[in-house]
């Protein structure tokens, strides 16, 4: 099947997940929190479609839920099966590490900590949608935002490049020679990828890039 066919058949095949892609890739006058929000719900519905969507096998998890709300007065039985009802399937944060260990080696790329990235981008999102300020603290700052959604951004890319038919090590070679990758991962304001020079949280637009040297070492 050819590169066009399988794109076709993946569109088609996973359509949410291709259309929040495009349109953040198609509309760049987006709010930094939009697209930020769009990408993590389609590394979400990627997930949900791709890989394993609950916890326990159901069968264990409804005879686990029924013990538990068989041991509650009758009066709680309905409001504890409310909130046990989304409970077998994966956080926002499970299906992103992952996803990430799915990845390999191209995660590596972009992500030094995957455990921290996974949570930072839980966090944010919860932020975001529920607007808490209690969460604040934990979601990305602003500065940093920009870098968490452009790496979640390149591995949805990685993904669909994985749906018509490259394999994960040949991502990241390919990416591993994308200069505006390349750029991107050693700007030295990225909190998201590993590099020497790293300096935080700065200036939202530095493109500051590591010299040769550093990327010897």
């Amino acid at each position: 099947m050819l590169l066009v066919d399988k794109w076709f058949h993946t569109i088609n095949d996973i359509p949410m997940v291709c259309s929040l892609y495009s349109s953040v890739k198609s509309i760049r006058e987006q709010y930094l929190e939009e697209e930020f929000l769009s990408v993590a719900q389609a590394a979400e519905l990627y997930h949900r479609s791709r890989f394993n969507s609950v916890i326990l096998p159901r069968e264990e998890w409804r005879e686990k839920t029924r013990l538990i709300i068989d041991a509650v007065p009758a009066s709680e039985k309905e409001w504890l099966r409310a909130k046990l009802e989304w409970s077998n399937s994966p956080t926002l944060q499970n299906r992103l590490e992952e996803l990430l260990d799915a990845l390999e080696p191209t995660t590596s790329l972009f992500v030094a900590d995957k455990l921290e990235f996974a949570r930072t981008v839980k966090n944010t999102r919860n932020y975001f949608t529920h607007w808490d300020s209690r969460n604040k603290k934990k979601a990305a700052s602003r500065a940093n935002l920009y870098f968490v959604s452009e790496t979640l951004m390149y591995l949805l890319a990685a993904c669909l490049l994985v749906e018509i038919g490259f394999t994960s090590q040949k991502v990241a070679e390919l990416f591993s020679r994308n200069h505006r990758i390349h750029n991107f991962r050693w700007n030295s304001d990225n909190p998201v990828s590993s590099k020497p020079g790293q300096v935080g949280e700065s200036s939202y637009f530095s493109i500051r890039v590591g010299t040769d040297a550093e990327q010897k070492e």
